[in-house]
């Protein structure tokens, strides 16, 4: 699945410093006061877990091979997924990579029979989750102190997410 600005891909280890990258000024571009300061003072929040990776739970989007964006999920036993983290490079927002990593999320949901998917989103993306249909269900207080909504969204089926993406033109996500 591509756009005119990057193509999608599951993230393997030897991305992961350039996944780490993007989440670092991903995240210093938004935060403020003491947030930020934790994000300085703690660099482990700025880490992904490479566990995530090696279980295919990381989608990409990479612009002339130089990964720009990431999307990361957490699959348990439940019907209801857990988006772990999104975060596109700076240069990137508004350009329709984070709205492509999503779908390129909800197919990869949909093809482990996920029903549902829960996000805990920083206030600045409140806006970008309603936009692709998620609602506020809660809210939780963060390990960084900020208390943040809770969403989330119910997915379509494989069969028929299949069919959403033809009708939108995108091929689906390799299963790499």
């Amino acid at each position: 699945m591509s756009n005119p600005i990057a193509t999608i891909r599951r993230a393997e280890l030897e991305d992961l410093r350039q996944l780490n990258n993007v989440m670092c000024r991903a995240s210093l571009a938004v935060e403020t006061g003491e947030v930020l300061q934790q994000l300085l003072d703690q660099p482990e929040y700025l880490q992904l877990d490479p566990g995530l990776i090696a279980n295919g739970q990381v989608i990409l989007a990479e612009c002339d091979g130089v990964p720009i964006g990431f999307a990361s999920f957490l699959v348990s036993g439940s019907a209801e997924a857990e988006l772990d983290g999104m975060f596109v490079d700076p240069k990137y927002w508004r350009q329709g990579v984070g709205r492509l990593l999503f779908k390129a999320v909800e197919h990869h949901l949909a093809a482990r029979q996920a029903t549902g998917i829960r996000v805990v989103a920083g206030v600045r993306a409140v806006e970008f989750y309603k936009s692709v249909g998620f609602l506020i269900a809660g809210q939780v207080q963060t390990a960084l102190g900020p208390v943040v909504p809770v969403m989330t969204k119910a997915l379509p089926s494989q069969a028929s997410y299949a069919e959403l993406w033809g009708a939108a033109g995108y091929a689906p996500p390799s299963r790499r």
